[in-house]
């Protein structure tokens, strides 16, 4: 097994530094400091980063702040990594779209450091909160194959609204529902959308009444199409009771193996069906 590597990092004593809250620039003189531990990436052995953290008294008095940290290139205040494992974790987030599990996962095979799920998604928080939803959207570069849909969390007790891009199989923007779920609120979603740019050739969606009408007045020109597991599903369903109806019917002892035969084959009667559906669909 490897050992840890242990780095020491001290900044660099500077003879004049510039306070970052009112930009005076002025002598160092020494506050405080501490010892921080940092997180880093390394492809041969886990490394461990001491960091030294100066801080500077700034000699304004005027200025609200009486301390300051020196920067430290790499290291933020109040991080446990560096910025470029903080970097690779992200954007493996973003470009493969794979799970916090994996990536945490990841860090431990390729860079011998480990990243918890709530650390993940602290990081993808405050990365994606210097952007606004239309640059990000913009980055996603949306393939034009919009799917809409709505669902529940277990422990959510309410519905959200949830828009994906079909083909790249990324979800672009969720938002939860704060009342009544009805046609206005679908209209809305879509209309914050489409305000961000997201211009789709294509829509899909489930069953659900509303959002024919509302694509139709969004998207005029997008080509309308419900969504494959949907439809089979009710097609299953009405094929079931049709089959339980028709068996009930075969009454006698002539009909016995019939009947028998009829309920353990009745799944297969849409199997030809699905498979050829799913070829000309992808």
């Amino acid at each position: 097994m490897n050992r840890t590597e242990i780095k020491v990092v001290e900044p660099k004593i500077p003879r004049f530094c510039i306070c970052p809250d009112c930009g005076k620039k002025q002598p160092f003189k020494k506050a405080k400091e501490h010892w921080k531990t940092v997180k880093t990436a390394h492809s041969v052995h886990p490394v461990v980063l001491r960091v030294r953290m100066i801080y500077s008294k700034c000699l304004n008095p005027n200025c609200p702040r009486t301390a300051f940290l020196l920067p430290i290139p790499g290291i933020e205040r109040y991080q446990r990594a560096t910025r470029k494992l903080i970097r690779e974790g992200v954007s493996h987030i973003v470009e493969d779209n794979v799970t916090l599990e994996r990536i945490a996962r990841r860090f431990s095979r390729t860079f011998n450091t480990t990243g918890s799920k709530s650390t993940l998604d602290r990081w993808k928080h405050r990365i994606a909160a210097q952007y606004s939803f239309s640059e990000i959207i913009k980055r996603l570069k949306f393939s034009g194959a919009l799917c809409l849909d709505e669902y529940m969390p277990r422990r959510g007790g309410r519905y959200e609204q949830i828009a994906g891009d079909t083909k790249k199989i990324n979800i672009l923007y969720l938002e939860p529902v704060r009342g009544f779920y009805g046609r206005g609120v679908t209209e809305s979603f879509c209309r914050k959308l489409d305000k961000w740019g997201i211009k789709p050739y294509c829509v899909i969606f489930d069953l659900f009444a509303c959002f024919p009408k509302v694509v139709a007045k969004v998207w005029p020109d997008a080509h309308q199409q419900y969504d494959y597991y949907h439809v089979i599903q009710w097609i299953w369903h009405y094929l079931r009771n049709a089959i339980v109806q028709f068996r009930k019917s075969l009454k006698g002892k002539e009909w016995e193996l019939h009947r028998a035969e009829l309920w353990e084959m009745k799944w297969n009667i849409l199997k030809r069906m699905i498979v050829g559906e799913k070829k000309n669909i992808f």
